[in-house]
């Protein structure tokens, strides 16, 4: 009876950690054809590509416009990097509200199944691409650079918040090796 209990406890396990695994595999190979276009330089197929996988669903929002946001910043198209980042930064801030029971759900099934959070460097990649963003418009419209320097020393804070937030919840590499020692 008690050996029943333990092979269905073990199978469970394995099946759970199936479905995570195979979730977290299929963005990857997903992506090959994109990367392969950004890396030749064709950005346009890129942007069909992203639209392809992600552009439909509401779920992968945050993907979506962080992809989308990187390729146009490659492409030059920093005004429009900049509102796909921002769109990705809201959809991770409204993210963060929703209900504990959402992300249960996601855990315990295929993390493609529920909206694509991003990782706390995610987001602060999103404020460097801006910030980058900012700088490049500067260069190119000297006559607004002023306004674009001081949205990029926003940017700029944004990050150092985030980066300070993250070292506050996880601790310095200092900190790891003395709780490792201990």
């Amino acid at each position: 009876m008690r050996t029943n209990f333990f092979k269905k406890i073990i199978y469970g396990s394995l099946i759970i950690a199936l479905a995570i695994t195979s979730g977290c595999a299929t963005h990857g190979k997903g992506m090959k054809q994109t990367l392969d276009a950004m890396a030749r330089g064709d950005y346009a197929a890129s942007i069909k590509e992203v639209e392809k996988k992600y552009g439909q669903k509401e779920s992968e929002r945050l993907i979506y416009n962080m992809e989308m946001g990187l390729i146009k910043h490659l492409d030059g198209q920093y005004e429009m990097s900049n509102r796909n980042l921002q769109a990705a930064a809201d959809f991770a801030e409204e993210l963060e509200t929703k209900r504990a029971g959402d992300l249960l759900k996601t855990a315990l099934t295929n993390p493609r199944s529920g909206p694509y959070r991003g990782t706390k460097f995610e987001k602060v990649f999103l404020h460097y691409y801006k910030a980058m963003n900012y700088i490049k418009l500067a260069v190119e419209r000297p006559e607004k650079m002023i306004g674009y320097i001081e949205s990029a020393r926003i940017e700029a804070r944004q990050i150092d918040i985030k980066l300070t937030a993250i070292q506050n919840e996880e601790g310095t590499y200092q900190e790891a090796r003395d709780k490792k020692q201990r």
